[in-house]
């Protein structure tokens, strides 16, 4: 699964979290300045997650939700647009 967190941040644990329970793990990350969003790969156990659809990061800016969609991101889904570049 992929999940998009709203802004750039640095994970200070790779678990994500529903209620306080650890339900993924993020393999994989990075900061889309396209998008101005981080995205990540996540492998989480769909039995813990159930029908959750906002995970918990843990971050250096404290913990941040993170949206979780399906692989590939699809953007347009996402309502993602790209940033204007300055």
């Amino acid at each position: 699964m992929g999940v998009v967190i709203d802004q750039a941040c640095a994970f200070t644990s790779l678990n994500v979290t529903v209620n306080g329970q650890t339900v993924g793990e993020i393999t994989s990350h990075a900061f889309s300045p396209k998008y101005g969003v981080h995205l990540a790969f996540v492998l989480c156990s769909l039995n813990a997650l159930g029908s959750h659809h906002l995970v918990d990061a843990h971050t250096q800016l404290g913990t941040l939700k993170g949206q979780l969609t399906a692989l590939p991101f699809n953007f347009d889904s996402l309502n993602l647009t790209p940033k204007k570049r300055t």
